[in-house]
C-alpha cells in the first residue's frame, strides 16, 4: 500500500510540473499582434553565425519549418514564389530549419544535407538546433511557416502553409502587397 501511495504522490508532482510547463509555454509565447523579432543566434548551413541584428533596418522574411513541415514538399513549392515576391520588394528571405534533438555528432551531416543547392530559392538556411522559433512564435510543426518583419523588426504578417494552391498563393500575395509597399 505504501508503494501505491508513493506512486500517486509522484504522479501528482509530475502533473503539477506539466501544468506549470504548459502555462509557461502558452504565456511566454509572443503575441503575434505585438510581436517583434526576438533575439537569437543561429548558425547557417555554411557555418556563418547570424543574430537578429544581422538584418537590422531591413525587411526580413523567415520561412520556418520542421521536418514535418517540409515532408509534404510544402517548402519546395512555396519557397520559390515567396522568395521572388519578397526579394522584388527588397526583403531578405531566410530559411529556418527547426531541428531540435539532432545529436551534436550528427549536426555536420545534417547541415550538409540541408545546405541549399544552386537551384534553391532560399540561399541562407539557419539551423535551429534548440527549436526556439516554433514555440516562441506559436508556429505549427506540420506547416511551412512564414513570418514577415518590417524594417523596425515588427512582425507584420504570419501564416502557416500546408498544401500548395495557386489560389491561396494569389490571395496571400494580394494581402501582402500593402505590407511590402510599406517596406
Amino acid at each position: 500500500m505504501a508503494g501505491v501511495w508513493y506512486l500517486m504522490k509522484t504522479l501528482n508532482k509530475i502533473n503539477l510540473l506539466l501544468v506549470i510547463a504548459g502555462w509557461m509555454l502558452t504565456h511566454l509565447r509572443v503575441d503575434a499582434a505585438e510581436a517583434s523579432l526576438l533575439a537569437f543566434e543561429l548558425e547557417a548551413t555554411d557555418g556563418t553565425s547570424y543574430t537578429e541584428r544581422s538584418w537590422a533596418g531591413k525587411p526580413l522574411v523567415l520561412l520556418v519549418a520542421s521536418s514535418e513541415g517540409v515532408a509534404n514538399n510544402a517548402g519546395q513549392v512555396w519557397s520559390r514564389p515567396l522568395h521572388d515576391f519578397f526579394t522584388a520588394h527588397a526583403a531578405d528571405v531566410v530559411g529556418v530549419a527547426d531541428v531540435p534533438g539532432v545529436p551534436r555528432l550528427f549536426r555536420g551531416a545534417a547541415r550538409n544535407m540541408a545546405a541549399p543547392d544552386d537551384d534553391d530559392a532560399v540561399r541562407t538556411l539557419l539551423m535551429d538546433w534548440d527549436g526556439e522559433f516554433m514555440p516562441r512564435y506559436g508556429l505549427s510543426r506540420g506547416a511551412y511557416n512564414v513570418l514577415v518583419f518590417d524594417r523596425a523588426g515588427k512582425l507584420v504578417y504570419t501564416v502557416a502553409l500546408r498544401t500548395f494552391s495557386q489560389a491561396q498563393l494569389d490571395g496571400m500575395l494580394r494581402d501582402l502587397q500593402p505590407i511590402v509597399d510599406a517596406f
